[in-house]
């Protein structure tokens, strides 16, 4: 995980070379960092959004408040 002033870090991901070498198929050889970068976005902007044919709860959880007449 090297950084350099003029490119984005790196970061390792661990994946079954079977999955990596079909998502390479899909997206191209050199795809898969566009495409992982623009899947990460959409992530990041609908935490609750579920993946198809998934159910994602809410991320955050939203406790009740106090009402100090407890």
């Amino acid at each position: 995980m090297g950084t350099d002033r003029h490119r984005t870090p790196r970061f390792n991901v661990s994946v079954d070379q079977e999955l990596w070498d079909a998502y390479g198929d899909v997206v191209g050889d050199g795809g898969r960092s566009d495409d992982l970068r623009e899947y990460m976005t959409w992530r990041v902007e609908h935490p609750d959004e579920p993946l198809p044919g998934r159910f994602r709860g809410p991320v955050k959880k939203v406790r009740a408040r106090r009402t100090g007449d407890e």
